[in-house]
């Protein structure tokens, strides 16, 4: 979901795994298991997750799953 967060650069309710009831249950297991919320995580450096959405996106473009906003 990070990545997919990462690719599109849209809110965490557009990529939230089908396991989660809705976006309250997402945050609620998501500050459990890291300690801070989906936002707070996201707006951390993450140098390998970057460099692997960036050769990603250059090789694949965006992942099929993605949500794709309109050019």
């Amino acid at each position: 979901m990070l990545t997919a967060f990462m690719l599109e650069r849209g809110s965490w309710n557009a990529v939230i795994d089908s396991n989660y009831h809705d976006h309250p249950h997402f945050v609620h297991e998501f500050k459990t298991f890291i300690g801070m919320s989906p936002s707070e995580y996201a707006a951390m450096p993450h140098p390998m997750q970057a460099a692997f959405v960036a050769d990603r996106r250059r090789v694949w473009g965006s992942p099929a799953q993605a949500p794709h906003r309109p050019k």
